[in-house]
């Protein structure tokens, strides 16, 4: 069984919503998953614009990115009919 979910998110500055995908696989007991979110967005939630994004060194910026990333995924919360996964 494989649910697919789809989150728009809206940026103050954006014309257009941006889209993430959160993918999960239940197979048994286990429960694995995927999330997609789009690079520009991650800029965005370091409060790099495109001019910063020129300034910063390529192995600080992963670095960046992957901070952020954890700290988004610390803050996702699953439930299944109101219980927590």
């Amino acid at each position: 069984m494989t649910l697919l979910l789809t989150f728009f998110s809206v940026r103050s500055s954006a014309h257009t919503p941006s889209e993430t995908y959160l993918t999960l696989i239940i197979a048994g007991t286990n429960l694995t998953g995927q999330w997609d979110v789009a690079l520009r967005d991650l800029h965005q939630g370091m409060g790099l614009g495109l001019d910063d994004l020129k300034k910063v060194a390529a192995v600080e910026l992963q670095q960046r990115e992957e901070a952020l990333a954890l700290d988004v995924v610390a803050g996702l919360s699953l439930r299944a009919d109101g219980t927590p996964l």
